[in-house]
């Protein structure tokens, strides 16, 4: 099996601080919708923050054509009720959360809501019956759930990620993590864990910044490359 998926994640559409940083959302969006075209890549998963609850319908709609396959999770900035009015997937909601996984040759993927900025009781206990008997598991969440060494996580970091991390850790499985909220790109090992966080369409952060600094002219995505049992993550940054 070999195949590519785009990870866009926080393009923060039509949201005023987006706006007072001098950033054009929709153009950035279709600045890296026509560079994941021009990959071929027909796979695309958003990694959450979507932007103002009013461009839902129209951020969805742009990937509900025959030839793209999408998936989504949900970020800080978005709210369940009024995500769930416009995607559609085969998912039981639990406490109006939106998680779900499926089955992709060697890998399972496990779709997760951090979007209270904490992960449920719930939701972890759902967590622990994904990992059973899976020897490749990747994760989708907005959240980091390894500490980056920036200002932003300093600030911002998911509420009791230890505990999640410590489920991980006890798992058999290979654990793949693939986030955003961070916007830049970074990449972190534990264990038998492997974090990557995705650059954001709309602006980034600086990484090394002493404290939390804005850098606009920059835009990006990831790429995710599977062949067979093996699977890796890049960040594509445009401009």
């Amino acid at each position: 099996m070999h195949k590519k998926i785009a990870f866009l994640t926080d393009t923060h559409l039509g949201e005023q601080f987006t706006l007072d940083q001098g950033v054009d959302g929709v153009r950035n969006l279709e600045a890296v919708l026509n560079d994941v075209r021009s990959k071929g890549i027909t796979e695309v998963i958003c990694g959450g923050d979507i932007g103002d609850p009013k461009v839902n319908a129209q951020f969805i709609k742009l990937f509900d054509v025959p030839q793209i396959r999408f998936r989504l999770i949900l970020g800080n900035h978005d709210k369940f009720h009024e995500v769930i009015k416009h995607f559609h997937v085969d998912a039981q909601f639990v406490d109006n959360e939106l998680f779900y996984s499926e089955k992709v040759g060697q890998f399972k993927y496990v779709f997760m809501d951090s979007s209270s900025g904490s992960i449920s009781r719930g939701q972890q206990e759902w967590l622990k019956t994904q990992l059973v008997d899976e020897q490749q598991v990747v994760i989708f969440i907005h959240h980091p759930l390894l500490k980056v060494n920036t200002p932003v996580d300093d600030e911002y970091p998911l509420s009791d990620r230890e505990t999640i991390v410590d489920l991980l850790t006890q798992s058999a499985s290979k654990i793949c993590i693939c986030c955003g909220h961070y916007h830049m790109a970074d990449s972190q090992v534990y264990r038998n864990i492997n974090q990557y966080v995705s650059p954001a369409v709309s602006y980034q952060f600086v990484k090394n910044a002493s404290q939390i600094e804005i850098d606009n002219k920059r835009l990006g995505y990831s790429i995710i490359e599977i062949n067979d049992d093996d699977i890796a993550i890049h960040p594509v940054f445009l401009r």
